[in-house]
């Protein structure tokens, strides 16, 4: 295969698709690297250094999208470079496409076949691309503040690692998921005063529901948070949990820095009788599943839920088909649920990769998983959730329990 590396262009993204290693191993393997010149003297590598393990510098994006395969890149195609793609070409980038509709337009209209690093999961369902990104955020969050603090910018002019004789500077973390997590840890490291609160009972944030929802080998996954936890210990990081943050905390605190890694929130659709009794919010969801986790392992809960799970009916509609949407269709049909997913997309399962769905959604058709796209939602009443269909035809579905399962909106 050609494998066309370009350089990025996006403003002040200086990172390179494949490093001299990377080229090696796929040059070694029979395949041929175009790598566009000058691609990697951001991160302080040479073209002679790309030669020396075998690609082949081109002049130029252009070159190196017209004689390619597979472009693999670091970040989302800029307008410019999506006027290169071909139908016959792979993309492999970061897309992160729902925020940026009309990069989505571009890639469509190109016809190439674009795979985001960000869906790819491995065998046990985590995300082994979009994973490190998230511990990435939280080792620079004290690197940010620590340029924050000096006086130039407008801090205190505290430094953060501190000096014999003064005090180092004092870091206050909302939120315990996996980036607040590695933000205590590495601003402790360096030297610093941290407290890390969140207002859940325990470390983890989002990670033991994930695994209990995800049915893969949860204890594997909880073995970071233990990990973290030990670390706490080891480096005296202050744990507040169970404990929201006031302006009266912050008060009592004086934080130098305050890194906020608070998740997102949950989306509420507009329809008619949302409010009603039979509609399940998924943070509703959350919160019944966190009750149960707050006392046993998530392991231990999803099995549980195999066996006894009273707040959701036999006939279950859920409200949004993308990952989360198919990942709950998923867990609740395993544990005997009749269920039908309802999309206004025009496709379902976004965030998944190709394997998942190639494997899911035929499991969904032999387990009678109903699947709508392309609908749009007119109300809830009486137990009914009613639709108009990609068609243009009105149609109702009969509920026990709705579930919303939209994509969660940052917690500014």
């Amino acid at each position: 295969m050609r494998i066309g590396v370009p350089r990025e262009i996006k403003v002040h993204e200086y990172r390179v698709g494949l490093v001299p290693a990377g080229v090696r191993e796929l040059t070694a393997a029979g395949h041929e690297v175009l790598l566009e010149a000058g691609a990697g003297v951001g991160i302080g590598i040479a073209d002679a250094e790309y030669q020396a393990v075998g690609a082949r510098i081109v002049p130029g994006a252009a070159g190196g999208f017209a004689g390619a395969e597979l472009i693999v890149k670091v970040k989302e195609p800029q307008p410019a470079e999506c006027a290169m793609l071909r139908p016959d070409q792979v993309l492999f980038t970061y897309l992160h496409l729902a925020a940026d509709p009309q990069q989505t337009a571009a890639l469509r209209g190109s016809g190439c076949v674009a795979i985001a690093y960000e869906t790819i999961t491995d065998a046990a369902g985590r995300l082994p691309l979009l994973a490190p990104m998230s511990e990435v955020a939280g080792r620079m969050a004290p690197q940010v503040g620590a340029h924050e603090l000096e006086r130039p910018q407008g801090g205190m002019g505290v430094l953060m690692g501190g000096v014999p004789g003064v005090l180092p500077a004092r870091v206050l973390v909302i939120g315990a998921g996996p980036s607040g997590m590695e933000a205590a840890r590495c601003s402790a490291v360096r030297g610093h005063r941290v407290t890390i609160f969140d207002k859940q009972p325990k470390l983890g944030g989002l990670i033991p529901l994930a695994g209990t929802v995800k049915d893969v080998e949860v204890d594997d996954m909880m073995a970071f948070v233990d990990w973290e936890d030990g670390q706490f210990k080891k480096l005296g990081v202050r744990q507040e949990l169970g404990r929201e943050v006031t302006s009266e905390v912050i008060d009592e605190l004086k934080p130098d820095v305050i890194i906020v890694a608070a998740g997102g929130t949950h989306v509420m659709p507009d329809i008619p009788g949302f409010d009603g009794a039979t509609v399940l919010t998924s943070a509703k969801l959350h919160k019944r599943l966190k009750l149960a986790l707050k006392y046993v392992r998530p392991q231990t809960v999803a099995k549980l839920s195999k066996l006894y799970l009273p707040w959701v009916g036999k006939r279950v509609v859920i409200i949004g088909g993308k990952i989360m949407g198919c990942e709950t269709a998923e867990f609740l049909t395993k544990r005997g649920r009749k269920v039908t997913i309802v999309e206004t997309g025009d496709n379902l399962g976004e965030g998944m990769t190709g394997d998942d769905k190639y494997l899911l959604f035929p499991w969904f058709d032999k387990k009678g998983v109903k699947r709508y796209i392309g609908a749009g939602y007119k109300n809830i009443a009486s137990g009914r959730l009613t639709i108009t269909t990609k068609e243009g035809k009105e149609e109702t579905i009969q509920a026990d329990t709705i579930i919303t399962t939209l994509p969660l909106d940052p917690n500014d």
